[in-house]
């Protein structure tokens, strides 16, 4: 293979794991197969829908790094592909029609026997559907790739607007890097892909077996209920709320607090998603899966959370009976996932006077989901559903939102067992 001089790269970046696509019927993202090899020790690379580029692009991609969004503007890198030839580019129009582009390329996947664990690439995604319709319109991959082409990286490696200075990371599914369109981002990118100490030495890809998955579904992702707030907040009022001693401890250990009980529970008091009240303070909790802080008031100088302190710094409201508070006696917290970041100085610097009177405590007022995890592990509780309840804190207490990587592992694996 002749060597490709850097002036004629095109730098594919593929987004793995978008779209309302994945969330129709029990649908397997295409680009699953993109972190496997084939039975036959080869890597098919899958890029958009329908698996075809634009027709500028054919044959002149000549590395991709494939990411995933894992939320605040950042890409976590999965692996890169280098030194593609244009032979390899499989799904090129080369003056065909789609159906005959389509043809060709299901005729490629046959002669080739492209097949995982033993299923074709046909039998793995023949049931998807596509408007409730079946899908049969999909070319299920765009590259045919070699293994000593295909790296994973030693350790994470990220792309954001901070970390290594690219300029956008919130492109939709692909975006293409060259010298002469984008250089300042070409630059970025190759730099990393040309890095050999980012880079295992050798393909470390599994082939697909039946043991390299274990399912981790819960009853949430049955019910499609993973990211939300209101069931996380639910679920919480009613373990803390049945468990005097347990609410205890969470707000000794947890909220760091030296306030002593009994204690009650409300939920969605006047949008407050958790409130906990004993005689003399109350203790807000807004739990932010999916948002940041927000709502802010038509001067710009309020947030939601500002109007919730305000609220219970307000003389008595008769239809609830909540007793006014004094400022020193209302402590406010934000429950966020790991993966996330919610930048309290951010808000603290647009509004010091009311931030700083809402953190009153003068404490870390973030509680990640991994330190709401630890602490229902350590102080476990008899009750059927607890160990379904301890699995969806799971979920948002990693470093990296990967909740839907492992649907589309646990369907692919499926598919193919």
């Amino acid at each position: 293979m002749a060597r490709i001089q850097d002036k004629e790269r095109c730098i594919l970046v593929i987004k793995m794991y978008n779209g309302n696509y994945l969330a129709e019927s029990n649908n397997i993202g295409h680009e699953i197969i993109n972190l496997f090899r084939a039975d036959n020790g080869k890597h098919y690379i899958y890029a958009l829908p329908a698996g075809y580029l634009g027709k500028e692009r054919d044959g002149k991609v000549t590395d991709i790094l494939l990411v995933q969004n894992i939320g605040n503007n950042t890409l976590k890198v999965l692996a890169c592909i280098n030194n593609i030839s244009s032979d390899q580019h499989i799904a090129q129009w080369k003056g065909r029609s789609i159906e005959e582009l389509q043809k060709y390329v299901c005729n490629h996947a046959i002669t080739q026997k492209i097949i995982y664990n033993g299923k074709t690439i046909g039998e793995i995604f023949n049931s998807n559907m596509y408007n409730g319709q079946i899908d049969n319109h999909s070319i299920f991959y765009t590259f045919e790739v070699e293994s000593d082409q295909y790296r994973k990286p030693i350790r994470p490696i990220y792309l954001a607007k901070e970390e290594n200075g690219l300029s956008n990371t919130k492109f939709h599914q692909t975006a293409y890097y060259s010298p002469s369109a984008n250089r300042e981002d070409f630059d970025v990118i190759y730099r990393i892909i040309k890095d050999d100490s980012l880079w295992e030495k050798s393909d470390t890809a599994s082939k697909v077996t039946s043991d390299i998955y274990t399912t981790r579904r819960t009853f949430l992702s049955i019910c499609r209920k993973e990211y939300d707030e209101l069931a996380y907040s639910n679920m919480l009022a009613y373990y803390l709320g049945n468990n005097q001693e347990l609410l205890q401890k969470f707000v000794n250990i947890v909220l760091e607090l030296p306030l002593k009980g009994p204690f009650q529970i409300r939920r969605e008091y006047k949008n407050i998603d958790i409130l906990i009240e004993n005689v003399e303070s109350s203790i807000i909790i807004e739990n932010k899966i999916k948002s940041d802080i927000n709502g802010k008031s038509e001067d710009q100088k309020h947030t939601q959370l500002d109007r919730y302190v305000s609220t219970l710094n307000s003389p008595l409201d008769d239809k609830s009976k909540l007793p006014y508070r004094e400022l020193e006696n209302i402590y406010g917290f934000v429950l966020h996932p790991n993966y996330t970041n919610i930048d309290i100085e951010r808000h603290r610097k647009d509004n010091p006077k009311q931030m700083n009177r809402y953190y009153s405590t003068g404490k870390e007022n973030i509680i990640t989901y991994g330190r709401l995890l630890n602490f229902f592990e350590n102080n476990k509780v008899e009750d059927q559903y607890y160990d379904d309840f301890l699995r969806a804190l799971s979920i948002h207490a990693k470093e990296n939102d990967t909740l839907i990587e492992d649907i589309m592992l646990e369907r692919f694996i499926a598919m193919t067992n």
